[in-house]
């Protein structure tokens, strides 16, 4: 597994199914957020290029102008049941060993320290 290209991932994170239960699910999920396509990753940034703000009361309005979004299109950003109630929290085992296999892609969606892009396919595993 580890020895696959970037291409190979990416042509296998949707429909690679794998039906893992305890430690084997551990290592998958492991694998999956060291894997995932859709991870953003951090760019090193030269301290010369970087920003700086030298104190708060330099910076007037103009230079954060356009960097927030108002409250109701940030909303849109969430499902609607969201919006209202809590949704049910989604369990790795119950999904990935008792249900149905997984794919690499709901592998990586039980990542807990990476920030993802949406996914752009749909995942081909079924019960």
């Amino acid at each position: 597994l580890f020895d696959r290209t970037e291409a190979e991932w990416r042509s296998l994170w949707h429909n690679d199914c794998h039906r893992v239960c305890h430690f084997e699910l551990d290592q998958h999920v492991d694998l999956a957020c060291r894997m995932d396509i859709y991870r953003i990753r951090k760019r090193s940034v030269d301290a010369a290029e970087e920003p700086r703000i030298s104190n708060k009361y330099e910076t007037d309005n103009q230079n954060t102008k356009g960097i927030f979004i108002d409250k109701s299109t940030s909303m849109k950003f969430l499902s609607p049941d969201s919006v209202h109630s809590i949704r049910r929290k989604r369990n790795v085992l119950n999904e990935c060993c008792y249900s149905k296999g997984c794919s690499w892609e709901e592998f990586a969606e039980f990542c807990q320290f990476s920030i993802r892009l949406p996914a752009t396919n749909a995942n081909s595993c079924v019960s």
